[in-house]
């Protein structure tokens, strides 16, 4: 076929949709323009150089989907694709007489559909050009009207429409089919994703609340065992300290004289506050060896003149029936024993004895004291010792 019959026969269109790189040969300058479509944001041209006919492609904004397809007055039919064609960047094609480009599938990413047309007489040839492509157009009504949807794996793509012109109801009823058996498939697997993910978080959440509750019961069980031993030493330290009490208190003191011991606990008797310790001793080996039970003792301001009266805590009232025996009996038992109980001197029924010669008299005898005017006065009921020490 000579050349002019060939351009006799072609009819050229050019369509923007979606796009694949097809075999390109890139022309070096640009001859015989036989078609420019200045409509819209494309410009378009086919051009004839050498014998080879060429598609050049220029847009003033980013578009995307390219498609460029080439029809022969016999209907036949040449599609070359491009995925997009940026603002000002050129693109060429050779439009391959002998053979179809293979084309690829790509998903519609469409935004918004432009499409213009332009019928160009170029000396013996006659083209039929029609451009259509998708831009990106803010604030569009028709974009608002006709959102993307972005769910194309069950969609008839963009590729399939310029390549198969419609589709039958068979075809379509069998899609949709398909389309619903894939949307429940994966309404099933989300669910079964949801359920095991849930029972997962469910898991989780009770591991941790059962860690959360041994954690807790773990504290509370040393605080518990801290609490016992420490109750436990406490109450060991108070039965030490009661054992401790006890044996002090048992312990005996031997006194002098053939008097009877005495015990820790019994000079602790607060009763003898303000007495020397020997004065206590004495007092309660005394008592208990002739059953005396009532006594006068520390008595504030009572000074005998010889620093060893009651206010001294160095003298003892023991009190006794009025001229009895039991006093008869601790006098004579004190007279006897005086240097060895450290006793300074004795008074009982107006008598007065010391070791030594004294206002009253000689030593070591019982000395009669001035009538002092009452039974109490002049010691008839008690025996009044005061001690050295």
């Amino acid at each position: 076929m000579n050349k002019a019959k060939l351009t006799r026969r072609i009819l050229t269109g050019l369509v923007l949709l979606v796009g694949a790189s097809g075999a390109v040969t890139i022309a070096n300058e640009v001859n015989n323009a036989a078609v420019n479509v200045n409509k819209k944001d494309v410009k378009a041209s086919v051009y004839e150089k050498n014998g080879h006919y060429y598609v050049k492609l220029t847009t003033a904004k980013n578009v995307t989907n390219v498609v460029a397809r080439v029809t022969t007055e016999d209907r036949k039919e040449y599609v070359v694709k491009k995925e997009a064609i940026k603002a000002g960047e050129v693109v060429e094609y050779e439009i391959d007489i002998n053979a179809a480009v293979p084309t690829r599938k790509l998903p519609h990413t469409a935004v918004k559909r432009e499409t213009v047309k332009s019928v160009v007489t170029l000396g013996d040839h006659t083209f039929n050009a029609v451009v259509s492509y998708d831009v990106e157009v803010a604030d569009s009504q028709e974009q608002a009207a006709k959102p993307v949807d972005k769910n194309t794996e069950n969609k008839t793509t963009l590729d399939q429409l310029a390549e198969k012109r419609e589709v039958t109801s068979e075809q379509k009823a069998k899609e949709e089919a398909e389309a619903k058996k894939a949307a429940e498939e994966k309404a099933v697997v989300d669910a079964k994703l949801k359920q095991e993910a849930e029972a997962k978080a469910k898991a989780e959440k009770e591991a941790e609340a059962k860690k959360t509750a041994e954690t807790k019961a773990a504290a509370d069980a040393k605080v518990k065992q801290e609490a016992d031993a420490k109750a436990a030493a406490d109450a060991k330290l108070k039965q030490e300290a009661e054992a401790k009490k006890a044996a002090e208190a048992k312990q005996t003191t031997t006194v002098a004289g053939g008097l009877p011991e005495v015990t820790a606990a019994e000079l602790a008797d607060p009763a003898m506050n303000g007495l020397t310790p020997h004065t206590k001793k004495m007092k309660v080996a005394l008592a208990k060896k002739f059953g005396i039970t009532s006594f006068s003792l520390f008595r504030a301001g009572d000074d005998d003149g010889t620093g060893h009266g009651h206010n001294s805590g160095m003298a003892v009232d023991f009190m006794v029936p009025v001229n009895s025996a039991q006093g008869d009996q601790l006098a004579e038992y004190l007279t006897k024993h005086m240097d060895e109980l450290g006793v300074y001197y004795i008074i009982w029924k107006q008598r007065f004895y010391m070791p030594q010669f004294n206002i009253y008299g000689p030593a070591n005898t019982w000395n009669l004291m001035p009538n002092r005017g009452g039974v109490t006065a002049n010691h008839y009921d008690h025996v009044h010792v005061s001690f050295k020490k």
